[in-house]
């Protein structure tokens, strides 16, 4: 299996589903452990190992992998109530293609094509995220990832496409930096892909509880109020908390 395509296979469903912080939580931990396995058919999980890495509750586990499974995502089989759940990821691409092709965003589309390509149809003189540099050194580590979840969150946001230009890119090099900081800060984990994305959604989910913010969705204003989302108090939140550690708590 393509860890790639199996992602971007996902975010394709989620513009018809639309699945809530949960359930994208959940697909991309138990990608990340099917990962680890070498992408085997059948891998098991124990709920509890699950529900202390995500930080919810093991009705919430239930609800979400239910959702995952209903939506032709992910299998799973448990014997005589064995918290040791065997999962297995459904060839799912497919259907989802011949679903969303009416929905698909074309730009998003575009975020995985060559860097050569990006360049004339986005303008996105930069796209290495530095925007006044000409090559960098260090390429920030997940960037298309990180890039193909904000125009998806700004569009489901705002209903349209976001500029992206050099100003943006360097803003949201500036969040990614400041969240990985954050997470080593409180974490002796590795920064893994999976751990950077569910970081960075809630972040931005964090960002949406602030009126303003909402209003003025953009990376500039984002990376200018950082210190300001990442304390957002639990007041307001109804479903996850972004921790500084990285790690996600259920206010459920």
């Amino acid at each position: 299996m393509n860890y790639i395509e199996l992602i971007k296979a996902f975010w394709r469903s989620h513009d018809v589903e639309t699945y809530p912080t949960n359930v994208i939580a959940l697909f991309f931990y138990l990608a990340e452990v099917n990962n680890k396995t070498s992408w085997s058919v059948l891998f098991k999980r124990n709920n509890s190992k699950i529900c202390a890495d995500l930080g919810i509750s093991y009705p919430t586990l239930n609800n979400s992998r239910n959702r995952l499974k209903q939506s032709g995502i992910i299998d799973f089989k448990t014997q005589n109530g064995n918290a040791n759940v065997t999962y297995t990821f459904k060839n799912f691409f497919k259907v989802t293609d011949e679903v969303t092709n009416e929905v698909t965003d074309e730009v998003s589309s575009r975020l995985f094509k060559s860097k050569d390509k990006l360049k004339p149809k986005l303008k996105l003189k930069h796209i290495s995220s530095v925007a006044d540099a000409p090559v960098e050194k260090e390429p920030t580590k997940f960037w298309s990832s990180f890039v193909d979840i904000w125009f998806r969150r700004y569009d489901e946001v705002t209903g349209a496409k976001p500029t992206f230009n050099g100003a943006n890119a360097k803003s949201l090099k500036s969040i990614i930096q400041r969240l990985e900081k954050l997470y080593y800060d409180k974490n002796l984990h590795e920064w893994e892909e999976v751990k950077a994305l569910i970081t960075f959604n809630k972040f931005l989910d964090n960002a949406l509880k602030d009126d303003w913010l909402k209003a003025n969705f953009i990376l500039t204003h984002l990376s200018a109020k950082f210190d300001i989302i990442v304390n957002q108090p639990k007041a307001g939140n109804k479903n996850i908390k972004l921790k500084e550690d990285g790690n996600l708590i259920s206010t459920n």
